[in-house]
């Protein structure tokens, strides 16, 4: 809980402010996005451990930059084309997610999207109303975004296709 309130407080001073009154939707927003930080924090060190990475556990933004440095630096050499490690990095967050998600189960009042215990409809967002009287602003996309892919790539046993590296085009190509 000290760890909720220190996020909770960081996040209002990036604001500019102080953190919203506990029920309000700020605090609840606030709180929302400070549990699901800390799930990717911890989501980090566990890929890590398994990939047998040493990291002082420390609380600070900065042993997770360093945890993130340690965390790059062993995947780019796992990559297949280590002197193009983006495509292996883009299968990779596709991934991420689908496998450490069901590996997390959060305590009752700390259950956010990111938790394996999560149940989907519990949205208290105006934006996923059954039939709404007006369309609602500023919604996020009910579904998620997915990596573009090479057209004449996406078969039943490649539903991803072949993937496209992002980024700028280069001159002539």
């Amino acid at each position: 809980m000290a760890d909720l309130r220190r996020d909770l407080s960081r996040q209002a001073k990036q604001l500019g402010g102080k953190a919203p009154p506990p029920g309000s939707e700020k605090y609840e927003m606030a709180e929302t996005q400070a549990l699901s930080e800390r799930l990717g924090a911890t989501w980090l060190a566990g890929q890590a451990e398994e990939l047998g990475l040493r990291v002082a556990h420390s609380q600070a933004r900065l042993s997770l930059a360093v945890l993130q440095a340690k965390v790059m630096a062993a995947l780019t050499e796992e990559a297949p084309d280590p002197s193009n490690p983006q495509p292996f990095f883009t299968e990779i967050d596709r991934r991420f997610p689908g496998e450490w998600l069901p590996r997390t189960n959060c305590r009752d009042g700390f259950v956010v999207e990111r938790c394996g215990n999560y149940v989907a409809g519990h949205i208290a967002a105006p934006c996923y109303e059954g039939e709404p009287k007006e369309p609602a602003e500023g919604c996020p996309a009910p579904v998620q975004e997915r990596t573009p892919g090479k057209p004449g790539t996406f078969t039943e046993g490649s539903p991803d296709g072949t993937g496209l590296p992002q980024g700028p085009v280069p001159a002539g190509g």
